[in-house]
Parts: structure tokens; sequence; C-alpha cells
């Protein structure tokens, strides 16, 4: 089946095209069951339909999203996962599809694994009766009206250090997987654009929940060290995505020290992450 719809993908025709009632008695059948749909029309009147399916035995998740002309709907994309799909909850409000600001539409879906915490957001952009993919799945991105302008932004929570980045030595041992880069995006004229630098206020406030957390955890007598230099990354990463890397490289040097006391076991190890860090981050070796 499912060579068969990737093919009809490949060379799309309304030859034999069916009804999307059909469509759906069809995916039935196959055990299949609807669990949400999304449609739209552009500015040209050309309609758009998205469809989410689950199997009921837990075989993961179906998308298929069809252009529908009068009764007849033709297969554009067929995207078998055993991942978890659902719909944006803001980009399809109310079962819509919303126009990407150019006379395009947009369909996005969220792709879950819960099993390893891992989801991301996938962006399809619709225009001129084709549908083509929208860069790269954004890594735990959720939308958002960022500044309430009535506009919807995206804001992606990538890891640059990889989802199982840890550095540890006999006396220290920390994981700094949890540091991420927060970025915001944004539809400009049907594409997807960073937009993060226009945005300062949304990120003194991330920086405050930040700094916060970072008082808060007092890592010298918790030994959380790992949930610490995860904040304090992060913080260094909103710093740097408002173009201000020096300023963040500095805010991380003061704010991540040990104190005089310390053993000279830990010291190295300290002396060791600095190093891995600087490397990993690209800090210029005149930067202190």
């Amino acid at each position: 089946m499912r060579r068969a719809a990737l093919a009809f993908l490949l060379l799309p025709s309304w030859a034999g095209a069916a009804s999307l009632d059909a469509e759906i008695r069809r995916m039935s059948a196959d055990g299949l069951t609807l669990e949400s749909k999304a449609s739209g029309k552009t500015a040209k009147g050309l309609q758009l339909s998205a469809m989410i399916f689950a199997r009921g035995d837990g075989g993961g998740s179906r998308l298929l999203i069809y252009e529908v002309r009068g009764k007849s709907a033709k297969l554009l994309h067929f995207e078998p996962t055993q991942a978890r799909l659902r719909f944006d909850p803001l980009l399809h409000k109310g079962g819509r599809v919303l126009d990407a600001g150019d006379g395009s539409l947009i369909v996005g879906y969220h792709v879950e694994f819960p099993a390893i915490r891992q989801t991301s957001l996938s962006l399809l952009r619709y225009a001129e009766g084709k549908l083509q993919r929208v860069g790269k799945p954004l890594p735990f991105a959720e939308t958002e009206d960022v500044d309430l302008d009535g506009r919807i932004e995206i804001v992606s929570h990538e890891r640059p250090l990889g989802q199982f980045f840890s550095l540890n030595c006999e006396s220290f041992f920390t994981l700094a997987s949890e540091a991420q880069r927060s970025r915001i995006h944004a539809f400009k004229g049907g594409k997807l654009e960073t937009v993060s630098r226009d945005y300062p206020a949304y990120y003194r406030s991330h920086m405050a929940t930040l700094k916060a957390e970072m008082e808060a955890n007092e890592y010298l007598k918790t030994r959380r060290y790992g949930e610490f230099l995860g904040s304090a990354l992060s913080l260094f990463f909103d710093y740097e995505e408002l173009g201000r890397k020096q300023e963040g490289w500095t805010n991380f040097r003061q704010t991540f020290q040990l104190p005089g006391y310390t053993p000279a076991s830990v010291k190295t190890c300290y002396n060791e992450i600095n190093s891995t860090l600087r490397r990993k981050l690209q800090i210029p070796p005149d930067w202190e």
C-alpha cells in the first residue's frame, strides 16, 4: 500500500480520483480511524484538505493531503510513520488551513515519539497546485503569537550540543543535553525566516526565567551541576540569538564558577569542561 501511494504521489493525476468520503472509507477498511482534519482555500480558489489517521492497534499514524475539485480528491502527500502525528492547534484552529502570507497555504503537524521524549514540527506549503516541504523539521517547536499582534510565530528549542551531550571526569559529572537554543521563526512572503532579533522582549522574559532557575539551584550545595549548566548554556544561547555572543560568553564565565576552596580534582574537571565548551561553541581564544 505504501509503495503504491508513494508512486501515486510522484505522478498525481485526476484520472480515477475518488471523493474524500470514499478515501475515508478506504482508510477505515484498512483499520485506520480519522483523528483530525483541516482544510482551506488559496486566494485563487484551490482547495486543500489534510487528514491524520491512526491505527487502533498502536501501529502509528498516517498523514494524507489532497487537492480537492468539486467531489474529487487527488492525493498530494502520503506519510506513514510509527510516530504520533497531530496538527498544530494554532495553525489549524477550528480545522482551518492558514495562508502563509503570500496566498499559499501552510500545513503544520507535530511528529511525536513519547518514549524518547522527542518531538518536532514539520511544515508543508501548498501553492499553484503543488505541495512542498518547508525547510527541516523544527525541534521541540510550538506556535504562538509572541508579540500579540494577531500573527503566528514559531518558537523552536533545538539542542545545539546534541541530545545526549555530556561532560564527565572522576570528580565532576554533568549533563548538558538540556541546554536549548530558543529561536523564533515567522512566515514572510511564503518563506519561513528566523526573526529572533525582532523580539527582544521575548528574550528578556526568557532570560529572566533562566536566571531565576540558576539562582534557585545553588549547585555548589546541591551538586545539581547538570541542571545549572543546562540553564547557564541556554542563557548563553539567548544572548547569541540576539547577536550578543561575546557578552553571553562573558556572562557564562562569570556565572559558572567554583570557589577557591574547591578540591583540585574538581577544578581540573571544571577546566576541562570550559575547554570543551569553548571548542563546541566556537569561542575565539581572546574571549575571556
